[in-house]
C-alpha cells in the first residue's frame, strides 16, 4: 500500500505556481523567500536536484535583489557584488530544484480518489498526462492534467491534445495548476478545464481537493437526463458549440454570451440582460444572426431552441 502523501497549503502553492511555470526555483530562491517550506520540500523529496546551472543569484539585498555570479579562483567558490561587498555563496545556493513530477502525480491520484492501478501517461510531449479514472456520485470520469498554458504554442499544443486523445475518454476533467481558464481554447463536449485554485479546500493544513466543486465544474448531469440529450440542449464549456436534437451548431462569441446567460438563469431571461451579457447594444435577434454568402439570416436555433416568451422575455424551448 503506497504512503498517503501530504502538502502544506503553502508548499502547494508554490509547486504548482512559482516552480510549474517556471519549471525550477534556485536554491538561493528558495532559502531566501521561501524558507518556512524549504525542509518540507527538500527533506520529503516533493523537489528534486535539475542539475541546470545558473549565473544569476537571488540576494537578500532590496537594492539588488539579483546580481552575476563570479568565480573568484583563489578562493576556489562562487562570490557576487552588492552594496555590502563582495559575498560569497553557499553550494546548497547554487542549486536549481524541479518538482519530482512523479511524486506530485501520485499525490493528484490520492487527492482525487484515482487508483494506483493508475500509471500516469504522456499523451502530449511535455504537455499533458492521463493520471486515470476517478468517481463522484456514481460518475466515472476521465482526469488529464497540463502545464501551465501561457503562451501561443502552449494553446495549439493543448488543443492538439484535446482533439486527439479526448475523443473516447469523456467525461473528463484537465486539471490545472493555477485559477485561470483559457477561454479560447474549444473543448469536447462533456471535458472541462479544472483549475485547482478553484476546487482546492482552503480552510485545512494540508491540501485537500472538493468534488463536489469538481463535478460543478463539469455539470454532471443524473444518467436520465442523458437519455434525453437529443431534446434537452448541451452545449461546451465555452458555449461556442450547441448539441441539440442530434444537431451540432457553432455560435460567435455574443451568441454564446447570450447561450450561457440563458443556461445560468434556467432557460429563461430578459432580452436587456442577454444583451448586456453579450456587451452589446443590438438587440437579441440581431445578434442571433449570421452572415451567410454576404446576406444576413437568423441563426438555426433562433425561433427553434430560443423563443420569445412575452414581456421581453426569451426562453429555450425544452
Amino acid at each position: 500500500m503506497r504512503d498517503v502523501l501530504q502538502l502544506t497549503q503553502e508548499a502547494f502553492a508554490l509547486l504548482q505556481s512559482e516552480i510549474s511555470a517556471s519549471r525550477r526555483i534556485d536554491g538561493a530562491i528558495l532559502r531566501i523567500y521561501f524558507s518556512r517550506i524549504q525542509t518540507e520540500l527538500l527533506c520529503h523529496n516533493w523537489l528534486v536536484c535539475t542539475g541546470a546551472p545558473i549565473d544569476v543569484i537571488a540576494t537578500a539585498d532590496e537594492d539588488i535583489p539579483f546580481a552575476d555570479l563570479e568565480w573568484d579562483a583563489e578562493c576556489r567558490q562562487y562570490r557576487y557584488f552588492d552594496s555590502t561587498g563582495w559575498n560569497y555563496v553557499d553550494n546548497d545556493d547554487l542549486k536549481a530544484y524541479g518538482i519530482n513530477i512523479a511524486q506530485w502525480f501520485e499525490f493528484l491520484q490520492q487527492k482525487l480518489g484515482i487508483s494506483q492501478r493508475y500509471v500516469p501517461t504522456e499523451t502530449k510531449s511535455d504537455r499533458m498526462w492521463y493520471l486515470g479514472e476517478m468517481r463522484i456520485d456514481h460518475h466515472r470520469l476521465h482526469v488529464f492534467y497540463t502545464n501551465p498554458i501561457i503562451s501561443r504554442e502552449d494553446r495549439q499544443l493543448c488543443l492538439q491534445a484535446c482533439q486527439q486523445i479526448l475523443a473516447d475518454q469523456v467525461p473528463a476533467i484537465i486539471l490545472m495548476p493555477g485559477r485561470e481558464v483559457p477561454n479560447d481554447i474549444e473543448l469536447p463536449l462533456d471535458v472541462v478545464f479544472v483549475p485547482m485554485e478553484m476546487v482546492r479546500l482552503t480552510n485545512t493544513q494540508s491540501v485537500e481537493f472538493d468534488h463536489q466543486r469538481i463535478a460543478a465544474q463539469l455539470k454532471l448531469q443524473p444518467q436520465e437526463a442523458k437519455c434525453t440529450a437529443s431534446v434537452v440542449p448541451r452545449f461546451s464549456t465555452d458555449y461556442r458549440l450547441a448539441y441539440w436534437k442530434g444537431e451540432r451548431y457553432k455560435l460567435t462569441k455574443k451568441q454564446a454570451a447570450v447561450i450561457e446567460k440563458l443556461d445560468e438563469q434556467g432557460g429563461r431571461a430578459h432580452k436587456d440582460v442577454l444583451s448586456a451579457a453579450a456587451n452589446s447594444n443590438e438587440a437579441v435577434h440581431r445578434i442571433m444572426r449570421n452572415k451567410v454568402n454576404g446576406k444576413w439570416v437568423q441563426h438555426p436555433l433562433w425561433n427553434t431552441l430560443i423563443q420569445l416568451d412575452g414581456g421581453g422575455y426569451y426562453r429555450f424551448v425544452l
